[in-house]
C-alpha cells in the first residue's frame, strides 16, 4: 500500500485546474485524470501531501508550466489517506492503487496516487469516481484567483 520507509500525512490535496471539473457543486472524476503510463506500469494522479500550511500555500500558488498562470484555478480538493485506504481497500490489495512522494523543483510536497495501467477501463473509471466522491467533502477555493 505504501513505502514503509516514507512518512505520509493523513491528508493530501488534489489540485483542480478548471471550474468545469465541478458540476453543480460536485467534484467530477475529470479532476483525477491519469497521466501517461510510466516505465513501472503505473499512471500518476498528482497530489500535494498536506504536511503543513506551507503545502497548502504551495499548491494554491503553483503556476502552470505552459501558461505561466495559477495552475489550479478552481482550488484543491482534500483527500484523507486513511479513508482512501479503507474504502478502496480492494484496489490497494490487488495492486491497482498505491501512492508515493515525489518532490519536484517547484513543490517539495508533491506526490502521486498511482493507478496500474494494465487494468480495465471500467476499473480505472471506478477508481477515479471513488476518488472524486471521497474528495467532494472538502474543496478549497483558490485564494489567489
Amino acid at each position: 500500500m505504501e513505502n514503509s520507509k516514507e512518512v505520509y500525512p493523513q491528508k493530501m490535496l488534489c489540485g483542480i485546474s478548471s471550474n468545469n471539473f465541478i458540476l453543480e457543486g460536485v467534484l467530477t472524476e475529470e479532476a483525477f485524470n491519469l497521466d501517461p503510463v510510466r516505465d513501472d506500469g503505473f499512471c500518476e494522479i498528482s497530489v500535494t501531501w498536506y504536511d503543513n500550511q506551507e503545502a497548502f500555500d504551495v499548491i494554491m500558488s503553483q503556476k502552470s508550466d505552459r501558461r505561466n498562470e495559477i495552475q489550479f484555478q478552481a482550488g484543491a480538493a482534500e483527500l484523507d489517506r486513511i479513508e482512501i485506504a479503507t474504502k478502496m481497500k480492494a484496489h490497494f490489495l490487488a495492486g491497482r492503487l498505491s501512492y508515493e512522494r515525489r518532490p519536484t523543483n517547484n513543490n517539495q510536497y508533491h506526490g502521486n496516487l498511482l493507478v496500474k495501467n494494465d487494468i480495465s477501463k471500467p476499473l480505472k473509471r471506478l477508481i477515479k469516481y471513488g476518488l472524486a466522491t471521497l474528495a467532494n467533502d472538502k474543496i478549497y477555493p483558490n485564494p489567489n484567483v
